[in-house]
């Protein structure tokens, strides 16, 4: 991953977290509109129909068919993906669902088309509203972004969340349920330095792929999961 960032090592981020989670990720078709493209997972009521199937399927596999209620659920888009969560958050048919406003607890945002403030603002503002919506008291938030935190600064409060100043930077609220991390292009450029130069982070669009290739792991360990 450190040397070829597009790979995001979905699976070895999983078994890095030491978290017992299950990664469900659609497989989104070519459409103009992002709220078309991930067809029926926009929708929550069909979510909450959909994955309990995944979940029996995969027990059944194993030979077990004893199994609960889909529990604690969390949500992650990278790049331009923050457009199909928007589209889901932003609905406000599934804004009245119970998926929505409390069997989704976690949400992260990797990197909303890497440093475009105006590509971030619309996921993080309805983050900020979901955040605050249902059982609020357990929800979790991160942002990774190489953005200028300045811009953000706004929604960010509405997460509790301050940045404390210049990046580099990890800015938590004091339970750490949300947090924004800042890691601009020079952050990766001092990672290659101090590897011997052996990572080419040298352009805004490899720090982009490497913030996904790597920090699911730091979201999920702190997750609560």
């Amino acid at each position: 991953m450190l040397t070829n960032p597009s790979a995001k090592g979905l699976g070895l981020q999983l078994a890095a977290s030491g978290r017992n989670v299950v990664l469900v990720l659609p497989l989104m078709r070519a459409d103009g509109n992002p709220c078309n493209e991930i067809g029926s997972f926009a929708d929550a009521a069909f979510l909450q129909e959909y994955l309990p199937e995944i979940q029996a399927f995969m027990f059944r596999r194993r030979g077990n068919f004893q199994f609960g209620a889909i529990g604690r659920l969390g949500m992650a888009s990278f790049s331009s993906g923050h457009a199909a969560l928007t589209c889901f958050l932003g609905n406000a048919a599934n804004q009245a669902h119970p998926l929505y406003l409390d069997t989704l607890q976690e949400a992260y945002l990797f990197d909303p088309h890497a440093d475009l403030v105006s590509a971030t603002l619309p996921p993080l503002t309805q983050v900020a509203a979901w955040a605050a919506r249902g059982s609020s008291g357990t929800k979790v938030a991160r942002l990774y972004t190489q953005n200028d935190p300045a811009q953000l600064a706004p929604l960010l409060a509405q997460l509790g969340v301050t940045a404390p100043g210049p990046a580099p930077f990890d800015a938590a609220t004091p339970d750490d349920r949300n947090s924004l991390i800042s890691l601009p292009l020079t952050s990766w450029k001092d990672l290659a330095t101090k590897q011997g130069g052996s990572v080419p982070y040298t352009v805004s669009e490899q720090a982009h792929h490497v913030i996904s290739a790597l920090m699911l792991t730091d979201a999920l360990r702190r997750s609560q999961f």
